[in-house]
């Protein structure tokens, strides 16, 4: 990088002679990025790659860089923003003047900054701040690298509430009461045992020897503390004796003193606890020891409670029930147990209710569900949280199948009844997987693992019911675990394909584009749709990956076509996004450079949606597909009518056209209802100004009733199958006729 920043310094006119101006330092901020791209890669991807955020100043105090991670907390458009704009405003000054002495040549290893966050929350990050300078010591801005504390911040806080609130219980005890540790060193004094403030503070971290000089008692007191002090370690027992302590005003004042060690699990010594017993008021300091000890045990108690059990429902947590159900297992393998099941369950699309009315709505809705789910069952039976909105159910005795799921179906007709919620009314339904109790389970884990297969599979079946497990259940879904690792080998090994179906006008029969549809070429099984192995991409976090390669690999083919066939008339491509992929932060960025590096027109590229990426109604996805199509690239809402009904949202999207469902095509000339359905699609769209593209067209009479409705494009069996990248040029030079009834090339 050296040569690089003295070359651009002379180019600038600047030197170690000739102090900068302010339109030369300028110039060579301009020149920053230049200068910090030629940085080595690994230094580069060092900073890119980092789980910390990391962001670098100019000298008027705007982010000019930014890595991965700043970006996913704070948001991209923060980047080209002043530094204080990250922050709430009160902090905005301080932050402002940090950035300032940095600018000066001061350096910070250790602030504790808080930053706005691209959801609308803050984070506390303790950063690190140092200029940034060039070979000739120069400072050409500031650097900011940061680690989120948030979490732990919140734990001290919650670890110094319990502290202080012991600390007020013990202060209030009328009897002196001192807490050593292992090394005989005081932690903790109470007011009854020190009534001087001063001293009081003064004696945490010290030991008696230093007490008693302090305060010029006789060495020998605390000698004889001491020697009691290692007895009691020693003997792992309370240890009490009397001692005589001169007062202030001469006198003398008898005490009990009390030492009780307190051990780790380990056996170690953790902490000694002194108690000093004005003998003439033994009973009443009794007393309040005795509540003392009552209070200390019911916040043990509580501790204990609260680590078994669910903080927001109450009910017990995933550790109470492994537990419970390993005592369950232990007691069916030595044949002394009933018989018992287990139910595992999951709330349908709660992420809905939380991403629409917000977490604090989901939580209460949760707890409702778990008071619900409580008051279903016996006492006898165990219900958990095991997390998110994921539920576990105990039952024991359990007859049989025949029970779990007469204890299923009641839990999922209960659960639908409506929910008051926060000032809503919701209604929700579960998806459950039963497995019946067998002795062969050699752990609560595996009970589980199978529990949890046969729920996937009841919300595969459509959720809000069940399923119980069997064996091909798990065969299953290993099979989905060796489909999902052929899947990773097949994106490396190029067995993936696309193939293109046409794209038609319904009322002229002219090839106006093409979809590209993907297929895998399984070196076992064949040709796979789609269908096969979608799913699988979903859940891994393929499918990012899949829709990216296929939308790269189908630009550069349309290319190749559009400079073989010069004569060819203009056609458009359209490509399936999914809505995960779609979320991703950089997917304007990817697209863009896919466009670029292909040399594909953007107004040609129709990328297709599912309603559910609407109905995140996210400010983010609405920011995104606007910029996407004022890239001038074409939005269409694919498989429409088969979701939730997202009619409301259509207006506030840059849609420019729909597709109707294959389904709805295929019974429209069967069912009134799917006619009725179409011929209210086309209308609403046609009043919103919107295309529509009917999928799915098989039959002459589906095309004409099509025509008539006045519906503009249509794919479908009838008009072409999909075509290999080979039959292309062949299906434009001859008509654009492949694969279509002769009675159809003259359509319209």
């Amino acid at each position: 990088m050296l040569p690089e920043l003295v070359h651009h310094l002379e180019r600038l006119g600047l030197d170690a002679a000739t102090p900068p101006t302010a339109r030369a330092w300028r110039a060579f901020l301009e020149g920053l990025d230049g200068l910090l791209a030629g940085a080595a890669p690994w230094q580069r991807q060092a900073v890119e790659h980092s789980p910390n955020p990391i962001f670098v100043t100019d000298r008027q105090g705007r982010v000019r860089h930014a890595n991965r991670a700043f970006v996913a907390l704070c948001g991209a458009e923060r980047v080209g923003e002043p530094v204080t704009r990250l922050c709430p405003d009160e902090e905005a000054g301080r932050l402002a003047d940090l950035t300032r002495r940095v600018l000066g040549g001061e350096a910070f290893g250790r602030v504790e900054l808080r930053l706005g966050t691209a959801d609308g929350s803050e984070r506390h990050m303790l950063s690190r701040l140092y200029p940034l300078r060039d070979d000739a010591g120069e400072v050409l801005g500031c650097v900011f690298a940061g680690t989120d504390v948030s979490e732990q911040r919140r734990e001290a806080q919650v670890l110094l509430a319990q502290r202080r609130s012991y600390e007020r219980v013990l202060n209030a005890v009328p009897a002196p009461l001192a807490v050593f540790d292992r090394d005989h060193r005081y932690v903790f004094c109470n007011p009854a045992a020190i009534q001087n403030d001063e001293i009081r503070e003064w004696i945490i971290g010290r030991d008696d020897v230093e007490y008693c000089a302090h305060r010029g008692f006789d060495p020998a007191l605390a000698e004889n503390r001491r020697r009691h002090f290692e007895e009691a370690a020693r003997t792992r027992q309370t240890l009490s004796w009397e001692e005589r302590l001169a007062t202030p005003e001469g006198g003398e004042r008898h005490w009990l003193r009390c030492l009780s060690p307190v051990f780790s699990e380990a056996g170690d010594l953790e902490l000694m606890i002194g108690y000093g017993l004005d003998i003439g008021e033994r009973r009443r300091t009794l007393e309040a020891l005795g509540q003392l000890n009552d209070e200390l045990e019911e916040a043990n108690r509580r501790l204990r409670h609260d680590a078994r059990h669910d903080a927001l429902t109450g009910l017990p947590n995933r550790a109470l029930f492994n537990e419970r159900l390993a005592h369950t297992l232990a007691r069916a393998r030595a044949g002394q147990g009933p018989g018992f099941a287990v139910l595992f369950l999951d709330t349908d699309r709660f992420k809905a209710v939380n991403d629409s009315l917000g977490h604090p709505v989901g939580d209460a809705l949760l707890v409702a569900l778990a008071r619900r789910l409580r008051a279903e069952l016996r006492a006898t039976d165990t219900v958990a949280r095991l997390g998110g909105d994921e539920f576990t159910v105990l039952l024991e005795p359990a007859g049989g199948v025949g029970d779990a799921t007469a204890v299923a179906e009641r839990i999922g007709a209960v659960l639908q009844r409506p929910f008051e919620v926060e000032g809503h009314e919701l209604t929700i339904s579960v998806s459950i997987g039963i497995v019946p109790g067998d002795r062969e389970y050699g752990s609560a884990a595996e009970v589980l693992r199978d529990a949890d297969i046969a729920m996937y599979r009841a919300k595969a079946q459509g959720r809000a019911g069940y399923q119980v497990f069997n064996a091909e259940m798990r065969a299953e879904a290993l099979n989905l675990i060796t489909l999902e690792r052929d899947l990773r080998r097949a994106v490396r090994q190029g067995e993936l394909r696309v193939l293109y179906q046409p794209i038609v006008a319904v009322g002229t029969g002219c090839t106006v584009g093409f979809e590209a549809l993907l297929r895998w070429q399984h070196p076992e099984r064949g040709l796979l749709s789609p269908a096969d192995f979608l799913g699988v991409a979903e859940e891994s976090g393929l499918i990012q990956e899949l829709d990216r390669w296929v939308l790269r690999e189908a630009c550069a083919q349309v290319r190749v076509w559009q400079r073989r066939l010069p004569a060819a008339p203009p056609l458009t491509l359209s490509v399936n996004f999914s809505g995960r992929h779609l979320a991703a932060p950089d997917v304007y960025t990817a697209l863009s450079a896919i466009l670029a590096e292909t040399g594909f027109d953007p107004h040609a590229l129709r990328i297709e949606l599912t309603e559910s990426v609407l109905l995140t109604h996210s400010q983010t996805t609405r920011e995104t597909l606007e910029r996407i199509r004022r890239l001038g690239v074409g939005l269409h809402i694919d498989d429409f009518g088969t979701g939730y009904s997202s009619l409301g949202y259509l207006q506030s999207y840059p849609v420019d056209a729909l597709k109707i469902d294959r389904s709805f095509i295929d019974r429209m000339l069967s069912s009134q209802g799917s006619a009725e359905l179409v011929r209210t699609i086309v209308s609403m769209a046609k009043n919103l100004g919107l295309r529509v593209v009917a999928e799915g067209i098989e039959l002459p009479a589906q095309l004409e009733r099509l025509r008539a409705l006045g519906c503009d494009y249509g794919q479908g069996y009838l008009l072409s199958r999909p075509l290999t990248p080979e039959q292309i040029p062949a299906f434009l030079a001859g008509g654009n006729a492949v694969d279509r009834p002769e009675q159809l090339r003259n359509a319209g």
